[in-house]
């Protein structure tokens, strides 16, 4: 339980206050209860199911351009189509999301990807493996960027690192088993074509297991349950506790709530001190400051509503005021997790258009480009450790099979060691988790042409996949941690359009490097990129105490859309009976860009 700020001194108990710091234990159960009870069918499943599909997708189409004759060259134009098309659509699938929604787009892109499936598994002509690339390049990107922006949104900060480290964990588990299933599919079906069965079945799966977790009451009043831990704990001092976090008391007297359902707190949205209206004693009484200790991303948790079975008007006293209000505070944590479990309706009228994509550049560039710089740099680093480490056991004269036992090897330790990332980055800061990740990878770099025997390359792999588990899931928190509070989807597509671009820079630096200057200088050119990318962790990129610029364009466009909802409202409250309370606004009713168009079931 966490106590809340009152406004004008109304008469309530404060509840006791939270530690400064709390046991690793309790910070471990707390966020695996989160995790694995709260979000293990519309999150963590969907994200393992997918990434099997993923994880098959680039040796499949590998395998079947060589079926079909196909050239290296022209398999390798396959290979990039599916990263072209990711790419490319990182962005649109941003905006999509700010119109239909995170789940909508989940679902969406599940059934794309299903499309795409069947597609593979009748692929017998350079056309049909295009459409393939294509289709599966375009769900497999939009369902990842949507499973990104809906965890931001649920998650509190403090626990957001272990969150976003274990999501990048289990997927690394997908890919050691998406091989496995192909070559089985291969050896005992006859026809490497029969994984794509295996793919249409997850996705089918996935879909299931999200629908069920949209439409279903009993998983929505276990999450309830699990996550009300984690968000009232998200109050206590975190290491990231910044100067915007600091000021929030300011922004959090413009968050106007009232009592619904049993005394149920409800939250209405966000309002500009200009567009606050006149309250009453009574009325300030119930104001409460429930996001003072909070920033929320994304603002899933802002979207707080409860239908009252009675009037509650403005003006209404009620003598037992400060009773019933003692009890919503002390349960405004309950219904703040009530609030994270969102339907798949769009439910928002938006103000969202192509002059808000460039506003998103002006305000956020000075972070696009300083964490962008990071993200490209870290991403090239990784993507480049698979390739050279095939490189140097192809040097040292290893067969097809050695050289993948040798990559298999070294993601088993990603996969075993990815919760280590997240505990670097929530209980040390996320300054102090992008030093140790590049320097690590630049050594080992360093070290790489000097290994020549089994047992070295053995050591080398193994060391790579140590070291890489020190950064699992930073740039997704990275990007989270700094997304803008209205219009945020845009910005994260952005964000991965540069991580995309990461891969597509690395990839091209190692083939010039290897053609003209070879193995030797191309390690140790990524041994000078890891040390430059941990000094521009330290000194570039945005610091944790450093406060969000300034975003007036967004918060212009955010404003526009809210005044033309509230209009519409008091027209719908004078027209109709005037005892209609403002305190049960619909889910409609929210900030645009706070949640994403996955407003809370009425």
């Amino acid at each position: 339980m966490y106590s809340h700020a009152l406004h004008n001194g109304a008469a309530s108990a404060p509840g006791p206050a939270l530690p400064e710091s709390q046991p690793l234990g309790h910070y471990l159960t707390v966020t695996y209860t989160e995790l694995f009870k709260a979000h293990v069918l519309d999150v963590h499943l969907p994200n393992m199911l997918v990434g099997i599909s993923a994880s098959i997708e680039v040796p499949i189409v590998t395998i079947l351009g060589r079926r079909m004759g196909a050239s290296y060259a022209s398999i390798a134009d396959y290979v990039s189509v599916v990263a072209l098309y990711r790419t490319l659509m990182d962005i649109p699938f941003g905006i999509i999301v700010e119109y239909l929604g995170v789940r909508n787009v989940m679902f969406l892109c599940l059934f794309s990807n299903i499309v795409a499936s069947l597609v593979g598994l009748n692929v017998n002509s350079s056309g049909s493996l295009f459409a393939f690339c294509v289709l599966s390049g375009i769900s497999l990107g939009g369902f990842f960027l949507a499973r990104h922006i809906f965890v931001a949104g649920v998650s509190c900060k403090k626990y957001r690192g272990l969150l976003m480290s274990i999501l990048s964990g289990l997927l690394r588990w997908a890919h050691v088993i998406g091989p496995v299933v192909l070559g089985l599919c291969a050896t005992y079906c006859g026809d490497v074509r029969y994984s794509f069965v295996v793919s249409a079945a997850a996705s089918s799966i996935a879909f299931v297991t999200l629908a069920i977790a949209t439409w279903s009451i009993r998983y929505q009043q276990i999450c309830e349950r699990t996550c009300t831990t984690s968000l009232a704990s998200s109050v206590a001092a975190t290491p990231l506790r910044s100067a915007q976090e600091d000021d929030a008391s300011d922004v959090a007297r413009h968050h106007l709530g009232g009592t619904g359902r049993d005394g149920a707190y409800v939250a209405t949205p966000l309002l500009p001190p200009a567009m606050v209206p006149p309250t009453t004693n009574s009325r300030r009484a119930s104001i409460v400051s429930n996001s003072s200790d909070r920033r929320v991303i994304v603002g899933a948790e802002a979207n707080i509503t409860l239908s009252p079975p009675h009037i509650h008007h403005f003006d209404h006293a009620n003598p037992s005021s400060g009773a019933k209000m003692l009890s919503a505070s002390c349960s405004a944590a309950s219904t703040t997790a009530a609030s994270l479990h969102l339907s798949t309706g769009a439910s928002q009228e938006h103000h969202f258009h192509f002059a808000t994509l460039r506003c998103t550049f002006i305000d956020y560039w000075s972070v696009i480009w300083r964490l962008g710089l990071y993200i490209v740099l870290a991403t090239a680093l990784r993507a480049n450790r698979k390739v050279l480490i095939s490189f140097a056991g192809m040097r040292s004269a290893m067969t097809d099979a050695q050289v993948s036992y040798l990559m298999g090897f070294s993601f088993v330790f990603d996969a075993l060691l990815f919760p280590v990332g997240g505990l670097l980055m929530d209980l040390l800061g996320r300054q102090f988790a992008m030093v140790p990740v590049t320097v690590g990878l630049g050594i080992v770099f360093m070290f790489l042409p000097l290994c020549t025997t089994e047992l070295q390359l053995y050591i080398a792999a193994s060391a790579f996949g140590i070291v890489d588990a020190l950064g699992c899931g930073i740039i997704m928190t990275l990007t989270a941690d700094r997304a803008p509070p209205q219009y945020a989807a845009p910005f994260f597509g952005i964000m991965r359009t540069v991580q995309d671009m990461g891969h597509l820079v690395g990839a091209r630096g190692v083939s010039s490097l290897m053609r003209y200057a070879g193995f030797n200088a191309c390690c140790w050119m990524l041994t000078a990129v890891g040390f430059f990318s941990a000094v521009w962790g330290v000194y570039g990129v945005p610091s944790d105490a450093e406060t969000l610029p300034e975003a007036p364009r967004l918060e212009q466009a955010a404003l526009i859309a809210h005044e033309r909802r509230l209009r519409k409202l008091v027209t719908c409250c004078h027209s109709g009976d005037e005892t209609t309370p403002l305190t049960a606004m619909s889910a409609t009713t929210t900030l645009p860009g706070m949640t994403y168009g996955t407003a809370a079931k009425p």
